[in-house]
């Protein structure tokens, strides 16, 4: 804690050094000059960014926890051409990676630019922007959906493995079609 207090202190210092009277992200820090303190709205803009960054972070957790949890089965699949999940357990992945991308759905709204900017003068947003920059929320958010899309075809594979393995469709089952004529009648009327 201390040493975030000196970086703080150290970022409002190099603020005032540039002259700049503005609110601004410094060494990971959002430097406050005293005379914008009390200016809810620079606090505003750099909170969105810091909690979409939070928010962004949990969903990530999620993602990662989730690829860690089925990392074994694309090698699997790969070593032996098998997969050792049930057809239910295929499903639960299947039910997990549909939640995970309706959380990316979600975080897809959270991490639009609130409202109050569209408004707002400039500064405001130059400071929700360098905050966002510093934060990394554009590249976080691109490597979640990168792991969204690679979990998604991999429940797409043990999907459409477990068909192949159930034998689904009628020439797996060993049904062939019937073919039924349909005789019309042609006779001549008189």
């Amino acid at each position: 804690l201390e040493s975030l207090e000196v970086r703080a202190a150290d970022a409002v210092a190099s603020t005032r050094r540039s002259g700049t009277s503005r609110a601004a992200v410094v060494d990971d820090v959002v430097a406050i000059p005293t005379a914008q303190a009390g200016d809810a709205a620079v606090v505003l803009a750099a909170s969105h960014a810091l909690a979409q960054s939070t928010k962004l972070a949990l969903y990530e957790r999620r993602a990662a926890l989730l690829a860690d949890a089925t990392e074994s089965i694309p090698r699997q699949m790969a070593e032996t051409g098998e997969t050792s999940l049930s057809a239910r357990e295929a499903t639960m992945l299947r039910g997990r990676v549909f939640l995970q991308r309706a959380d990316l759905n979600v975080a897809s709204a959270v991490l639009d630019s609130p409202a109050f900017l569209w408004q707002a003068p400039d500064r405001y947003a130059r400071l929700y922007a360098e905050t966002r920059e510093t934060l990394e929320v554009e590249a976080s958010e691109a490597a979640l959906k990168t792991h969204v899309k690679v979990l998604q075809e991999l429940v797409w594979a043990v999907g459409s493995h477990k068909e192949t393995e159930q034998g689904t469709g009628q020439a797996a089952l060993g049904v062939r079609p019937v073919r039924r004529r349909v005789v019309a009648g042609c006779g001549a009327r008189g």
